[in-house]
């Protein structure tokens, strides 16, 4: 329950408030807090996000905008990963 409502607060501090394509690091380093995700060194989120599950992401990978994970499972995005994004 602790790491679910950590979560929630980070998520909700980084689509509010660093919902745009700076922040890099201050993203990644709130993210990395929470038990179970990890975001690598020179990796870039966007914003929003919405994460489920446990999530490694590589070194010097691109997130694009509105990324979702709703898994209740781990998952991996390799090193070097670019244009992840949400498609309508």
């Amino acid at each position: 329950m602790h790491r679910t409502l950590l979560l929630y607060f980070i998520q909700f501090i980084i689509n509010h408030f660093l919902s745009v394509t700076r922040f890099f690091r201050i993203k990644r380093v709130l993210l990395n807090i929470v038990d179970g995700i990890y975001i690598g060194k020179g990796s870039r989120i966007v914003g929003p996000v919405h994460i489920m599950g446990n999530l490694f992401v590589g070194e010097n990978t691109w997130i694009g905008n509105n990324f979702r994970i709703e898994v209740h499972l781990s998952t991996k995005i390799g090193h070097k990963t670019k244009k992840i994004r949400h498609k309508k």
